[in-house]
């Protein structure tokens, strides 16, 4: 019944999901002199700011590192980014949802979209990188495509599903950056939680935070020429589908109570 419900959404306003996106990205570009240049120089200065106190200050030596720091950043921004937005998103969009009937997880998809072409956009910044460190095109970077694909997958469905809690609960909007800033310590963005964590909870870490098990699969892949565990990675697809089924299920069945809650 979802199913058919889902891919008949999906056929009808996905094009809108992806005008909306358009939209949203020139008008945060239209009042700026940098305009798009700045979805670049955001996560290009987060990781010099890194590279300044981990690099320099406390001597990190891991390979690489300016790439090894920018993909970790590139990966945690769109992940918290969209999260935090779908808090709110029904709120937000109130305006919207009171006088057409749009399904709900259309926001979030678009809200990902959004975020996606601009993470995507600042990979840019690696192919210099790459170059300096002379770091050799492999067969690996093929894989990339299936880490984004889990990436996409994990971050709509827990955004789903924060974006239908947040319509209840008010606090939820204040806790999860703080979750999230405790988290950004145990991720690895700027340092190898194998290499700094005794065995075996540095790869326990790795492996069972799906966030971290994706930036060490793009690294080994990019950086590397390494594989991801693949016995790792199937268990993760498989639960952020589920995740993302129970969360568009949960959206079908309560959506059109928000109204009345916002």
């Amino acid at each position: 019944m979802y199913f058919k419900r889902l891919k008949a959404d999906l056929k009808r306003y996905a094009p809108y999901s992806m005008e909306e996106a358009k939209a949203t990205l020139r008008s945060e570009i239209s009042n700026t002199y940098l305009g798009w240049i700045w979805w670049i120089l955001e996560p290009l200065l987060q990781m010099l700011v890194y590279i300044f106190v981990y690099g320099f200050i406390f001597k990190a030596k891991t390979d690489c590192y300016p790439a090894f720091v920018f993909i970790g950043v590139s990966v945690w921004r769109f992940f918290t980014n969209t999260l935090t937005a779908s808090v709110k998103l029904i709120r937000n969009s109130k305006s919207l949802i009171v006088k057409v009937y749009i399904p709900k997880f259309i926001l979030v998809l678009t809200k990902l979209l959004t975020n996606g072409l601009k993470m995507l956009l600042s990979f840019v910044v690696l192919i210099p990188i790459l170059i300096f460190y002379r770091t050799p095109i492999t067969w690996h970077y093929l894989l990339i495509f299936p880490m984004l694909l889990l990436l996409f997958l994990l971050t709509f469905g827990v955004s789903m599903l924060a974006m239908h809690i947040g319509v209840y609960l008010d606090d939820l909007a204040n806790l999860i950056p703080v979750v999230l800033r405790l988290m950004l310590y145990f991720t690895g963005i700027f340092y190898s939680l194998e290499e700094k964590i005794p065995a075996p909870y540095g790869w326990l870490m790795t492996h069972l935070n799906p966030v971290a098990f994706i930036m060490d699969g793009l690294r080994k892949s990019v950086l590397y020429g390494q594989v991801f565990s693949l016995p790792v990675f199937c268990l993760w697809i498989v639960v952020s589908l589920a995740l993302c089924a129970w969360s568009l299920r949960i959206l079908y069945k309560f959506g059109n109570q928000y109204i009345k809650l916002v």
